[in-house]
């Protein structure tokens, strides 16, 4: 705390002893009363919530702009409750639409997360996430379902997203002030 660095780096600091060294483990709840000591000296800031209202209009501003993959890795982002990062490194085949499953549900669609970002913390090499909302599953199946397996959902690195993100948000008439960010 007095170095200025991080409270993350001493979390994780703390989890690697505890895993690297059992007989460290008695001796670890003093360390942890410091993270708390620590939470509370330098409380912690969550990001803002995309509200939904804002999620919906933003949907409508790129299917306007055209911007068809973008609203779907959106959408598949917010309805999924994934991180920015997942849907940007999906391929068609880790999505599962209705017409692959040979489902006549509308209303249900999975992505396979290949990395997702817990897999080394019990969360499991392999995760997915699921869409439920039938007008949503809709738009990523008609934005989506032609795109050969391989093939990325949205071609762009997460810079050019966050531009993306930023324009739509300008287009829409809220500023950086408003603290809302993809993740």
């Amino acid at each position: 705390y007095a170095t200025g660095k991080s409270l993350f780096v001493f979390r994780h600091l703390l989890v690697f002893l505890q895993q690297n060294f059992a007989t460290a483990k008695p001796y670890m709840g003093l360390c942890w009363t410091m993270v708390s000591k620590w939470e509370m000296a330098e409380p912690t800031n969550h990001r803002v919530p995309l509200p939904f209202a804002i999620f919906k209009a933003m949907i409508a501003v790129s299917l306007g702009w055209k911007w068809f993959k973008f609203a779907g890795v959106l959408s598949l982002g917010f309805m999924g409750i994934a991180r920015p990062g997942e849907p940007l490194a999906a391929l068609r085949r880790d999505l599962i639409l209705p017409r692959d499953m040979l489902s006549t549900d509308s209303s249900l669609a999975y992505l396979k997360i290949q990395k997702p970002k817990t897999r080394f913390r019990g969360g499991g090499r392999t995760q997915h996430l699921a869409v439920h909302n039938a007008e949503f599953v809709f738009l990523l199946d008609a934005v989506f379902a032609s795109l050969h397996p391989e093939d990325r959902l949205l071609e762009c690195s997460p810079s050019a997203f966050r531009r993306r993100w930023d324009a739509i948000l300008q287009a829409l008439q809220i500023g950086k002030e408003s603290g809302l960010t993809p993740g």
